[in-house]
């Protein structure tokens, strides 16, 4: 827990140096709690993909396009869009706790995006690499799938990064009294 309010004190604090340690329990933490909050739409979706795959209008269309190898996603994508529609209806009135829970996690993913890049930057520069490492992660939130994947590799190479032990410099930063890093 102290992991996780240091990591939010020094939400904004890109420089200085950031224990292993304190590292791996603020991102555990948080992503636990995005999981968690997370659950509940999960389970929604799983029911529409169940109903989705039940449908013989759907195999229908998978199985031509496996048999002709063309591409029929136009028909697909009118089909499941068909289906939503008809989930979709009582959705509200069914699932509003998973609703407020999935429009919870995303705050909680507003709310931590920036102390989860700042401590990432500080675990970098611990671990003696370039806090530039972080921009895989941002890539990632670009909905293009070249620069996606880009992101996406260069993140395992950060995660990687980040497991690497300090390489023994000066330790966190004291946090002032006011609970604001002094820039």
């Amino acid at each position: 827990m102290k992991s996780l309010l240091h990591g939010f004190r020094l939400y904004a604090h890109f420089s200085g140096n950031t224990p292993r340690r304190t590292f791996w329990e603020f991102v555990s933490i948080t992503q636990v709690v995005f999981i968690i909050l997370l659950l509940p739409a999960w389970f929604i979706l799983s029911e529409f993909f169940n109903e989705a795959i039940s449908d013989p209008r759907v195999l229908d269309i998978i199985f031509a396009m496996a048999q002709t190898r063309e591409i029929l996603f136009r028909e697909l994508a009118e089909v499941l869009l068909e289906i939503w529609q008809t989930f979709s209806v009582d959705l509200i009135d069914a699932h509003k706790e998973a609703l407020i829970c999935t429009g919870v996690a995303l705050l909680w993913g507003a709310v931590t995006a920036l102390p989860t890049l700042a401590i990432t930057a500080r675990r970098l520069h611990d671990a003696g690499h370039s806090r530039w490492w972080i921009c895989p992660i941002i890539l990632l939130c670009i909905p293009l799938p070249i620069i996606a994947d880009i992101g996406f590799i260069g993140s395992i190479v950060t995660l990687i990064f980040c497991a690497q032990p300090s390489r023994g410099e000066a330790p966190l930063p004291p946090i002032p009294p006011n609970g604001h890093a002094a820039n």
